[in-house]
């Protein structure tokens, strides 16, 4: 049976990894893919560089951190919602970020399907992604 892949997008290996495990531990028949940066995640999608021999397959689902150093979680954001064979792909953003009115408004007049504020612990954590999945997954 194959997996369904969620992609986890962030500059920090520490938040990937905790995203990811969280994720798990919301839904342990995940698949869970990473990449450090918006350039890497456009790489991804586009199975470009390190990914041409990736599954021709799209993760069913994007957590995206909104503020990365290199090509910022919105520039990707932007990118995946003007090109036409991404587009479909619900992308969640995510921030440390507790401004949430401004940047809401923004996140979703860009195309993401949802926003969170990153929890502050991992039953926090278990509990948000679950009901993200259960929202956003099929």
């Amino acid at each position: 049976m194959k997996k369904t892949t969620i992609l986890v997008v962030d500059d920090n290996a520490d938040h990937r990894e905790s995203v990811g495990i969280a994720l798990i531990g919301a839904r342990p028949t995940l698949r869970i893919d990473y990449c450090i940066n918006g350039e890497d995640l456009m790489n991804y999608l586009k199975r470009e560089k390190e990914y041409k021999t990736r599954s021709k397959s799209q993760p069913a689902l994007i957590f995206l951190n909104l503020y990365m150093i290199n090509n910022c979680g919105f520039s990707a954001l932007r990118e995946i919602k003007k090109n036409a064979s991404l587009n479909e792909i619900p992308v969640i953003g995510f921030t440390n970020s507790d401004q949430e009115h401004d940047l809401l408004n923004m996140v979703y007049r860009l195309g993401a399907a949802d926003y969170v504020t990153k929890p502050t612990n991992f039953v926090q954590a278990i509990r948000l992604f679950k009901g993200l999945l259960d929202k956003h997954l099929k």
